[in-house]
Order: structure tokens, then sequence, then C-alpha cells
């Protein structure tokens, strides 16, 4: 095989249904100076047989097999077998556009640490989200860090399956991603590796990357039951705000404060949605809410004040919710 350019990490687990279209979708780019790695992440239905037969079909193909333990792990798993000069992260049920790997490696020798990409959007085959038809451009590292919080062309520009990442900024510091965050933590990632980067990122508009919602994943169950691992969404952003805080990026705070309150009201309608009773969960979410509570953010980002709004209602109905838990304890 020619020399590894770039390293392709696919976490696997119980992704049967899309797997083959995933890696036909890769393998048919015909990039020679790329390798793909497959973590199957304790697979219960055929996903490691696929693995498996790809690996033996193809010399670029490498597969890993480990006990289930979660996306971030997986990822990891990836990162420390990785050996190309870049890292393309891609989801097991998602694809490539068509030349997607040869666009990026335009970009290679350009003197970027990260390259990020544009995607099409589909939801249960529907597609919500198009590309954009314009000039790629350079981001700076401050405007990259915002992008976490306020996109740059694309609703949502926190996925980690969208940037490209030079591989040396991730070895240099030991970035991994938090094993213990179950949501948001690609988002925490990219946030720490463009903390960290020295040089400025190549945006390529183009939608490479197709992102297919599927209703078995996290996000889509979380709507139809109560996830407790949600809560992790919060801490993940509260670690945000602790990165940018020590880094200096007194600016971005406010962005992250609305990044937190957004979680603290999802978290909250979750809890009364499914009617959990946990009130010491949520009276700490409660009170994550009320200690990122800025009025003066109201006046310096527009979406602040519909999101303070947001809060305060879901504050009152917590509220009517513990006085009613509380009479029924009484009657008992």
């Amino acid at each position: 095989m020619d020399t590894v350019l770039i390293s392709l990490i696919i976490p696997v687990y119980n992704a049967e249904k899309y797997l083959q279209e995933c890696l036909d979708s890769i393998i048919g780019q015909h990039y020679g100076q790329c390798e793909i790695l497959l973590v199957d992440d304790g697979s219960t239905d055929r996903s490691g047989e696929i693995c498996d037969s790809y690996g033996s079909r193809y010399s670029n193909v490498r597969v890993f097999h480990k006990a289930n333990g979660g996306v971030s792990a997986a990822r990891n798993l990836g990162l420390d077998n990785a050996s190309g000069e870049w890292i393309w992260f891609i989801d097991a049920d998602d694809k490539l556009a068509e030349g997607a790997i040869g666009t990026v490696a335009e970009h290679f020798a350009d003197g970027f640490d990260c390259i990020m990409t544009g995607y099409r959007h589909f939801i249960y085959g529907k597609l919500v989200c198009d590309g954009k038809k314009c000039r790629g451009r350079k981001i700076s590292k401050k405007r990259a860090l915002e992008a976490m919080y306020r996109p740059v062309l694309y609703p949502y520009e926190g996925y980690i399956t969208r940037k490209v990442f030079r591989k040396s900024v991730i070895d240099r510091h030991g970035l991994r991603l938090d094993e213990e965050v179950k949501f948001n933590e690609d988002r925490e990632f990219c946030l720490n590796f463009f903390l960290h980067m020295d040089r400025e990122v190549w945006y390529e508009p183009k939608p490479l990357y197709l992102y297919y919602a599927n209703p078995e994943g996290a996000m889509a169950s979380s709507e139809l039951r109560y996830n407790p691992d949600y809560i992790t969404d919060l801490y993940s952003l509260i670690k945000m705000k602790d990165m940018l805080d020590a880094a200096g990026y007194r600016s971005l705070l406010p962005l992250a404060r609305a990044g937190i309150l957004t979680s603290v009201v999802y978290n909250i309608s979750m809890i009364l949605n499914f009617k959990v009773h946990d009130i010491p969960r949520l009276l700490w979410v409660l009170g994550v809410g009320w200690e990122n509570y800025r009025p003066a953010d109201w006046f310096l980002i527009g979406r602040m004040r519909k999101i303070h709004f947001k809060f305060f209602r879901r504050a009152r109905k917590v509220h009517r919710y513990i006085r009613r838990c509380g009479r029924k304890e009484e009657q008992q």
C-alpha cells in the first residue's frame, strides 16, 4: 500500500443494515493513500462478520474487535492504531460523497490543522439539509471555536464526522474523546482540538459527508424514552465552557452559557415529560441553569433571549412539579 496520508476511523455497533453501503462509498473513492480502521464495538448482529469480510478483501482495511464500550472508546482505539497523517471519523450508518477524500486531500499540503466539510442531512431517508454552493475559505482559530456554538454556514457545525484532523496535533497533546460522556462528546473533542491547534482551518462547504439519522440512533431513542445518559450532555458543555475560560477566550463565554442553558432546558423537559421521579437531579440541573444565567447576555447574543424565556418557563414547571410531589408525600 502507498504511504498512508489519511486514516478513516469507523466505530461499528450493530450496523449491519448500513455498513456495506458506508464502506462501498469509501472504497469506491479509489484513493490509494488511505487506510480504513473498522472498530467492532461488541456488535451482536452480523456487523463483525461484514468487517472481517472487507478486511480480508482489501489490504488497506484493518479490523479490530473489542467488548462494547461505546462510540468514544471505539474511536479512541482507532486513534491508538491509526498511521495516517490525517484523521477522519466516519459513522457506520453514513456515507461519503463521491470524490470526498480527494477533495479534502487537495488541502493537506496547504498548512491547515483541520479541514471542515459541508454535509447533506437525511432524517429517515428525507433530505432536510442540502449542501451550500459557495467557495471555500480560511477561518481563524477563534472563528472555529465560535462555530461550535454559532455555525458558519450549516445549521450545526459540531459534528466530529465532518472534520478532518491533523494527527500530529492529536498526538502532541494526547487528545482523546471522553469515554464517560455519551452525548456531545464529539463537539467537546472538536473544541478541545481547536484550542490546541496552531494553524487555521480550511472550511470546504461542499457536501462531502452524507449524514443519515436513523431510528436506532441515540438522539432518536432519547425522544421516545427517558435516557439518563443525556445528563452527560450538560457535563460536557460545562467542561467546554471551562476550557474556553482557562484558555482566555472570555468573549466566547456567553455562547458557552447559551449552550449550557439549552441543555438545561432539554434535560428538565425530559425529566418532566417522562415523569421521572428524580428530584435531586432536577434541582441540580436547575441550579446549573441559574448559575449560567446572565442578564447581560441578552444584549450580546440575539438567541439568548429565547433561551432565557424557555429556561424561565421550565423553572416554573420544576417548582410546580416539586410542590405536587411534596403534597403527594404528605398525603401518604
